[in-house]
């Protein structure tokens, strides 16, 4: 079962380090907050910290944004998401 912060984990995960700087300005992050959180340097973020990251994903989702050039994060797998949306319920 995952948790909306694996699904964001997961999605930061598959960006190179270029694109998640982008990703940290993009959503009005520090640029080193991405990496952080993915070398678990951030292990348990407050829910302020990482709003702005979840909604950016939330806005590529809906076409409302769009990820850095060579992203392979523009969507998690269904399977992740559904069981992070039910569990946040």
């Amino acid at each position: 079962m995952s948790t909306e912060f694996d699904v964001l984990l997961e999605r930061i995960r598959s960006l190179s380090p270029a694109q998640r700087r982008e990703v940290a300005r993009a959503a009005g992050v520090s640029e080193q907050l991405p990496g952080k959180l993915v070398h678990g340097q951030r292990s348990n973020p407050r829910v302020m910290t990482i709003k702005p990251l979840l909604d950016y994903f939330a806005a590529v989702d809906r076409g409302q944004a769009v990820l850095p050039a060579g992203g392979a994060a523009a969507r998690p797998r269904p399977d992740r998401l559904a069981s992070a949306t039910a569990q946040a319920r």
